[in-house]
């Protein structure tokens, strides 16, 4: 797998199909094949190759993991829930997939659930801030700023280079009317994300009620 460590994908996908023509019944080489999609921003045929393993391995946790993660990246919330249902049966206590499947939640409107899966997640790895992200975007979803923003302030406390978070405390600090404290976290989130229009348009707007 040289082709796959220098980042040279479509040459790793021709050796992947010509190793599974030979033998396409190795969930492995599926699951490889879908991971190597993602990181080729094809998200369809990576979860098209984790549904390969599957039907090889209905047990494969990596595919029912990894597919179930893609579903929520597509917005196919519901099929991403059973999957993350299933890949639970095997291993109860991933804290991946328990804040994934609270993720899914959010995703179906679902936002009281999904505070049981992140803080489940939570308690089993303290520090993962996905988690902390998600929970924080749930409380807002359900108006409840106070906690939420103490979610974003543990998320960029434990990963101070992520935009999202800082979005995420900036969104939060602007429903509780502190624009002057969001502004600078919207910065900072610009900073880290100059590509987001999300953020451009959210200084713009702050900057617009100050003029």
């Amino acid at each position: 797998m040289n082709f796959y460590k220098k980042e040279k994908f479509e040459e790793a996908m021709v050796c992947l199909d010509e190793v599974l023509k030979l033998d396409p019944d190795d969930s492995e080489l599926w699951d490889l094949k879908g991971i190597i999609f993602t990181l080729m921003d094809k998200y369809e045929e990576a979860v098209n190759s984790w549904g390969k393993a599957l039907e090889v391995d209905p047990g494969d946790i990596t595919a029912l993991q990894m597919r179930s993660k893609f579903f929520n990246k597509l917005g196919k919330y519901q099929e991403s829930l059973e999957l993350s249902e299933e890949a639970l049966k095997l291993d109860p206590k991933d804290y991946r997939t328990l804040s994934n499947k609270g993720y899914s939640f959010i995703g179906l409107k679902r936002f009281q659930e999904s505070l049981d899966f992140f803080d489940k997640s939570i308690e089993l790895k303290p520090d993962y801030f996905k988690a902390w992200c998600y929970k924080g975007m749930a409380l807002g979803y359900l108006e409840r700023h106070d906690e939420a923003l103490k979610c974003f302030e543990k998320v960029v406390t434990l990963k101070p280079e992520n935009a999202h978070g800082w979005s995420g405390k900036a969104l939060t600090l602007e429903k509780l009317g502190k624009p002057e404290e969001a502004l600078k976290c919207y910065k900072k989130s610009l900073e880290l994300n100059p590509n987001s229009q999300f953020t451009k348009n959210a200084i713009e707007h702050i900057l617009s009620m100050k003029s």
